[in-house]
């Protein structure tokens, strides 16, 4: 259990960036006070709880098994609230989590916001995306950069750079490809073995980029087209959940 981040003053809506350090970690009880101590009832034990505190200076907080979280404070004490270890917060039949990723809300009802836990080699706020398979892996480069709901040009930048510059490639790819096509099919350049062997790289590598270029266009799209519907569709049934 490790601490994140305290608020002091709450803010309804912000955005907050913090690192994750061994230090905001929460020991169990058990790896501070001796077994005795750790024997008695939470009662009992409970008034102990300032000892840790006093005695490791960079101890942000720990907890019990029974009952209890606890932050030390500034002047070093324990400062207790009931916590409930075995409560979970996923979203149940309203999760909106794709690939076998695991939905959590922030509160167990009415909740306001939700997060998705994604399995290993998946990614994205729905673990939409995918570093497995052959292939370019477009998803994983691109997929971030998709705004759901918002057209072509109002994309990011880097999107929409990526895509002329795939078309450029595609149109210097074609006429490259061409020429090399028309020159190889006389009959002098292939007079040699080597004039078949290059005749045949340029048709290749006609298809070659033709098929890189429908790919990215055919993935562009749909990423759009189709995370535009399941925003849509995810978000309404979440909050079809929320307020009924």
């Amino acid at each position: 259990m490790y601490l994140v981040l305290i608020q002091l003053k709450y803010t309804t809506s912000t955005h907050l960036f913090t690192k994750l350090e061994q230090k905001q970690r929460c020991p169990p009880i058990q790896e501070l006070l001796n077994n005795d101590i750790v024997k008695y009832s939470y009662l009992l034990r409970v008034k102990y709880y300032h000892i840790p505190c006093q005695e490791q200076s960079n101890l942000e907080c720990f907890h019990d098994t029974d009952q209890f979280i606890c932050l030390c404070t500034h002047d070093r004490r324990a400062n207790c609230f009931s916590f409930d270890h075995h409560m979970q917060y996923n979203c149940g039949q309203l999760s909106f989590c794709e690939n076998g990723g695991r939905c959590f809300q922030n509160r167990a009802t009415c909740p306001a916001a939700a997060i998705c836990a994604c399995p290993k080699c998946y990614l994205g706020t729905r673990c939409h995306l995918s570093t497995k398979g052959f292939g370019l892996p477009l998803d994983v480069i691109l997929g971030y950069q998709i705004r759901p709901k918002l057209g072509f040009s109002d994309q990011p930048s880097s999107l929409i750079i990526s895509s002329i510059v795939t078309i450029i490639m595609f149109v210097i790819g074609l006429i490259n490809g061409f020429l090399s096509i028309i020159t190889f099919r006389l009959e002098n350049p292939r007079s040699v073995g080597c004039g078949i062997y290059l005749l045949t790289a340029s048709i290749m590598s006609i298809l070659t980029i033709t098929f890189f270029t429908l790919k990215y266009l055919f993935f562009r799209d749909h990423s759009i087209n189709n995370r535009k519907k399941s925003y849509v569709y995810t978000r309404s049934m979440f909050d079809i959940g929320l307020f009924s």
